[in-house]
């Protein structure tokens, strides 16, 4: 039999491992694989440990995407190991999922607070959220393909959450919590109508709001010197860069005429 590798053309989104190293874009799929497992050893986001230890080993995957600009040329290759949720079981794995998200009306909403106090809004990103928010219970994750470390026995361990994953069913839910947590404790308030919607009056920096989309941040404030302050708070406890003014939310354009 003859066996024949196609690869796929540039720009082409893979769908597993071996596809993202067979394909054109092998060195920069190689490059994405590799910073996210780095970011994931660095957030100590499990321990291994052997197999016999675990109920239940949820099985993982790599997932690609390729971030584009406006103008449609290439932004960046993202790489991210996931677990498959599905196989997570009720009561061994996790008992509460819900996690909230802001509305798209409270998006609206916020973005006219922003245009009636004569705010710039901003945009945040916290690098690989759901691995900065501890796990509650004993979660097991097969380790990431192309990364899996033997023992001297020759049978590999498991991961031990200590962090969350994305694609665990809770994972959600608890980054919400540290973030809520983190911002009630600097002095923000969340809104009754919508828990993802935050906000702050202060002598210093005047009005602000935030609102949050899993772990896309908009900040919306009098200058940019306010902004690098939440920037500085936001990164003592968890790695978050700035996309500077916002341009894009949700599928909103947003252009300013003052």
């Amino acid at each position: 039999f003859a066996f024949l590798t196609i690869s796929l053309p540039t720009g082409a989104t893979p769908q597993t491992l071996n596809e993202a190293f067979a394909s054109v874009d092998a060195k920069h799929w190689r490059f994405a694989t590799d910073s996210e497992y780095e970011q994931l050893m660095q957030a100590h986001t499990w321990e291994l440990v052997p197999r016999t230890e675990a109920k239940n080993v949820i099985s993982g995957k790599w997932v690609f995407r390729i971030k584009k600009n406006a103008d449609g040329t290439i932004d960046r290759y993202k790489a991210r190991w996931v677990a498959r949720g599905f196989s997570q079981k009720h009561g061994i794995d996790f008992t509460e999922i819900f996690a909230p998200t802001i509305r798209y009306a409270s998006t609206r909403m916020l973005l006219s607070l922003a245009n009636h106090f004569d705010l710039d809004c901003y945009g945040l990103d916290v690098s690989n959220a759901f691995a900065r928010a501890t796990v509650d219970e004993d979660l097991f994750v097969e380790q990431p393909h192309g990364y899996v470390q033997k023992p001297d026995s020759g049978s590999a361990d498991v991961c031990k959450l200590r962090k969350c994953l994305y694609g665990t069913k809770y994972a959600g839910r608890l980054w919400h919590q540290k973030l809520r947590k983190f911002l009630i404790a600097s002095g923000w308030k969340p809104y009754d109508s919508d828990p993802c919607i935050f906000s702050r009056t202060t002598k210093k920096y005047g009005h602000e709001f935030i609102g949050v989309y899993v772990d896309d941040i908009i900040h919306c404030c009098a200058t940019e010197n306010v902004h690098l302050e939440l920037l500085k708070a936001c990164n003592t406890q968890f790695p978050t860069t700035s996309q500077g003014k916002l341009h894009w939310i949700l599928g909103i354009h947003i252009t300013r005429d003052r």
